[in-house]
């Protein structure tokens, strides 16, 4: 497994690797030591069809998500949707009973 860091101006520290020919990455500071973090999918997703890479081509593969990652995604959704990757329970409403849908009687 190798593993491959690009720093960005806008997103931090991204870390990929690929463990069994799949390809994971971890974004900033949400990455936790022993946790391979979030697959990533062709065409710059995290859905569809796995990104496979070896050693050799790692690097290449990475750079090329990342760029179509920035092309199709707008800047507002890349936020929100790195924040639902990085902390999935940041979407779900307090369950404390503080917050109200509105529907509440």
């Amino acid at each position: 497994m190798k593993t491959f860091t690009i720093h960005t101006r806008t997103m931090g520290k991204i870390t990929f690797s690929n463990p069994g020919g799949l390809v994971y990455c971890d974004f900033g500071d949400q990455a936790r030591d022993g946790k391979l973090g979030t697959r990533i999918c062709t065409g710059g997703e995290f859905a569809g069809m796995p990104l496979t890479a070896t050693d050799d081509d790692l690097e290449r593969k990475c750079r090329i998500w990342l760029r179509a990652f920035y092309r199709d995604t707008d800047p507002k959704d890349r936020s929100i949707m790195l924040t639902l990757r990085t902390n999935p329970t940041a979407a779900w409403p307090m369950l404390d009973g503080t917050e109200t849908d509105g529907f509440s009687a």
